[in-house]
């Protein structure tokens, strides 16, 4: 087998386990935790979790969460925060990065862009390791809650899903790309100015 060619079959193989891995985490292990967490609540009809959040929240919304989840259902948020959610953004940062940079060098000639470009959702996963770091702070800290930390953990929140949404549609782009490039080169034609 060429090098190339084995390159690109274990390329396939990454990418293919990093899918299962993070389509794993994302049907059983997260929706399990967070029931775990709601089924211990106070008042699970209050109790959204701050994770969630897309736009960030502020110091009344933790309260109400972290008040309506209970000291059970808290206790359950930071088990949740340092086990499951410690290796959720590891595996959505570490799938998205390595698929932007596998799409983006096809695209693109210049390697530092490609570089740069799977950044953004390692730069994602590191705003959600900030935003549990704190979440678990303002769990500690309940109910004299520090305003600074609420403030850190909301823009982390939003700087994260504002990452993550950047790298997902980063992926369609550059696939959408790709498969262009691809089809004019097969074709020999320069319809699209490929």
């Amino acid at each position: 087998m060429p090098a190339k060619n084995k390159q690109s079959t274990i390329a396939w193989i990454i990418w293919a386990l990093l899918l299962a891995i993070l389509v794993v985490m994302n049907l059983w292990i997260i929706p399990s935790g967070s029931k775990k967490i709601m089924d211990s609540a106070d008042n699970p009809a209050s109790a959204n979790l701050l994770d969630l959040q897309i736009v960030g929240f502020s110091e009344t919304e933790v309260y109400t969460v972290l008040n309506s989840l209970g000291e059970e259902g808290r206790r359950q948020y930071a088990q949740f925060a340092l086990r499951e959610d410690f290796y959720y953004p590891l595996s959505y940062g570490i799938f998205l990065a390595f698929t932007l940079y596998s799409l983006a060098a096809f695209c693109l000639r210049r390697r530092i862009r490609v570089l740069i470009i799977a950044l953004i959702p390692l730069i994602g996963m590191a705003a959600d390791y900030v935003e549990n770091f704190h979440i678990l702070s303002l769990i500690r800290q309940f109910p004299d809650l520090h305003p600074g930390t609420v403030q850190i953990a909301s823009v982390a929140n939003t700087l994260k899903w504002g990452l993550v949404f950047l790298s997902a549609g980063l992926v369609l782009v550059f696939l959408v790309w790709g498969l262009v490039q691809k089809w004019c080169r097969k074709k020999s034609v320069n319809p699209l100015g490929c």
